[in-house]
């Protein structure tokens, strides 16, 4: 037998935290697929610009796209992992996923955006705001008890 979640996510909520997800997804998917069109969203974020001061050489392009790809990548594979952790389903996911959500996003969040403010990449601590907010703020607010735990056959 199976026990329901202790713990569901109310509906208003689990749109935005899939909204979030598809939308990470996607920028992933957009680092593998179209990588220059990655390259000039992080050079608008890190430049504020299009394209850098200087030009780069063609080596550089190369590493910057291939950096992207696997940055794209991962965060296709961690979206994913995530969406899978967090599915809504009629008994809700365990506990212990909505935990592991909260654990994963939580150490990127602090490593990612101490390393942004140290560097001073302002506009990589403001996406980094966006994303946690969009999947930390419905598990905080969205997170509810089932009216009645349910036993159900496996």
């Amino acid at each position: 037998m199976r026990v329901s979640s202790d713990q569901t996510l109310s509906r208003p909520w689990e749109v935005l935290l899939q909204a979030t997800l598809a939308g990470l997804t996607g920028m992933g998917l957009l680092l593998l697929l179209a990588p220059s069109i990655g390259e000039k969203f992080f050079y608008l974020v890190y430049y504020g610009a299009l394209q850098p001061p200087e030009p780069f050489s063609d080596e550089a392009h190369r590493y910057i796209r291939f950096a992207h790809g696997v940055l794209g990548a991962m965060m296709l594979g961690w979206m994913v992992l995530i969406h899978r952790l967090a599915r809504i389903s009629p008994y809700g996911p365990p506990a212990s996923n909505w935990t592991l959500i909260r654990v994963s996003i939580g150490s990127w969040f602090v490593i990612d955006t101490t390393f942004s403010v140290i560097h001073g990449v302002y506009g990589n601590v403001l996406l980094n705001l966006a994303c946690a907010i969009g999947i930390l703020v419905p598990l905080h607010f969205g997170l509810r008890a089932p009216a009645k735990a349910e036993r159900t056959p496996d």
